[in-house]
């Protein structure tokens, strides 16, 4: 496929190492990341292939992972309640709640000083540095309440 799609001209030992970098993964991924790839214009190298079957396999594990799990039977927390309707609502700001997660998030994706890598994870420094009474970066208590005679 990866010969007729881009023309490659591959004597025998070039075709056997792309083999080699395609036999590791299952038949399936492999040709849906060939076909991906040749409805875009990039030119096919070895490297631009392993890295498409990476983030393939990568995305293909993160989507198993979560398939075996039941729902949650527990009800949400009034943060969480208060947190889709100011997301309904438009409002992007940070709930204090987050903050846990997010900190979570930044020990997953580490960042080196000076490092200008691609961070995969850039919500993991998204944090606001203002305080959190601070209305413009963070919802406060009083936002977002229920719909208990409360305005929201």
């Amino acid at each position: 496929m990866c010969e007729n799609n881009w023309r490659l001209k591959l004597d025998a030992s070039v075709r056997e190492l792309w083999r080699d970098s395609l036999t590791p993964y299952d038949p399936e991924l492999g040709t849906r990341v060939v076909i991906q790839l040749a409805n875009t214009e990039e030119r096919l190298t070895l490297p631009v292939l392993r890295s498409a079957l990476l983030r393939a396999r990568r995305a293909q594990i993160d989507d198993d992972a979560w398939r075996g799990l039941l729902p949650d039977k527990r009800p949400k927390p009034e943060w969480v309640l208060r947190w889709e309707r100011a997301r309904a609502a438009g409002d992007e700001r940070i709930f204090p709640e987050q903050i846990p997660g997010y900190l979570q998030m930044q020990r997953c994706e580490p960042r080196e000083a000076g490092d200008d890598v691609f961070i995969e994870n850039l919500e993991a420094y998204a944090l606001p540095l203002t305080p959190v009474d601070d209305r413009r970066d963070w919802v406060q208590e009083d936002e977002y309440l229920t719909a208990t005679g409360k305005e929201t």
